[in-house]
């Protein structure tokens, strides 16, 4: 029913729909020129007719058929399931998600300009080794604040300035998905389910896989090898979830077990030019030698037409 009464809220659309999408008939009632539809995503008309084609941002969705027209940007990461699904092929347990591991916040304001790296890592219990392990590991991260700049040159000449700054959380996995999975499990999971969530996970040597100090897959889920946990091992994994690979000197340089390589735990510029260059679809992977599988997200406010700088350290200014 729609309430037209300037005192009351009026209903601009009610629909029921089949799990992947598909309005039912007799079961929708909308306002003419209403453009969102199914899980309130704006609804492309024009070719396919009505509400038979969804926009969700980085796909078009034909909920008809249950598939997107185009693959799945982060196809590395799911091999055994085909890139046109939509949520899993399980549509009454899953939502749509963007998919990201991390986002950068371009904020350009009367206040100051900024730019936010953040990103979330789910681990165990509080007090637990796994969560004062990522604790440590993020709270290096955000220690960076203040050391880095990021310059645009604009059209006319002028140079604005970004503050760079991270913003890494620590959460504690769920104690639903825990209880359904498992810590390790549960913890992974909560990571997947969030919208810019990693994993990290302190585990005994010999578990770790070719038994390395420590790995992260898919730029994702991040695990540590105990005799490591107090090293420059999770914060050089952080690396890797921020899209960094290996570089030749600082914190994100490779080392080996029998210590004939070592490394210092600084982040040069290069770093951070990496981690916001992938994020404006810049990428250059000539000064890192691991392959890039993520994918990211930027948020611009307000929206700049030029964004591509450089990292300078602000005592270098």
């Amino acid at each position: 029913m729609l309430l037209n009464s300037p005192n009351r809220v009026g209903i601009r659309n009610s629909s029921d729909y089949s799990p992947f999408g598909v309005e039912l008939d007799g079961r929708t009632v909308s306002l003419e020129g209403y453009r969102f539809g199914f899980q309130n995503q704006e609804k492309d008309d024009e070719i396919k007719g009505e509400s038979n084609s969804i926009d969700f941002g980085a796909r078009i969705y034909d909920p008809r058929i249950g598939r997107w027209f185009s693959l799945d940007l982060l196809l590395a990461k799911r091999p055994a399931q085909t890139p046109y699904s939509f949520v899993g092929n399980k549509p009454n347990m899953n939502k749509e998600l963007y998919g990201h591991d991390y986002e950068i916040i371009v904020d350009k304001s009367e206040k100051g300009n900024t730019i936010t790296i953040r990103a979330v890592y789910y681990t165990d219990v509080k007090g637990s080794e796994s969560f004062n392990t990522a604790l440590k590991a993020t709270e290096f991260w955000n220690s960076q604040n203040g050391k880095f700049k990021y310059q645009v040159t604009e059209d006319d000449g002028t140079v604005t300035e970004y503050d760079v700054i991270f913003q890494l959380t620590v959460k504690e996995v769920s104690e639903e998905s825990k209880s359904l999975y498992g810590a390790e499990e549960g913890i992974k999971l909560d990571a997947y389910d969030d919208d810019i969530g990693n994993s990290l996970i302190v585990k005994q040597d010999a578990q770790i896989t070719d038994q390395l100090f420590g790995a992260t897959s898919i730029g994702q889920f991040t695990e540590i090898a105990y005799s490591r946990k107090s090293s420059d091992t999770p914060q050089h994994e952080i690396g890797h979830t921020l899209n960094l690979g290996h570089f030749l000197r600082g914190l994100m340089k490779e080392i080996d077990r029998y210590g004939t390589k070592t490394r210092e735990p600084i982040i040069y510029s290069e770093n951070v030019q990496q981690i916001i260059d992938f994020a404006i679809g810049k990428g250059d992977m000539s000064s890192s030698t691991a392959p890039v599988i993520k994918a990211k997200t930027i948020v611009i406010n307000p929206k700049n037409e030029k964004l591509e700088g450089k990292i300078v350290e602000a005592n270098d200014e």
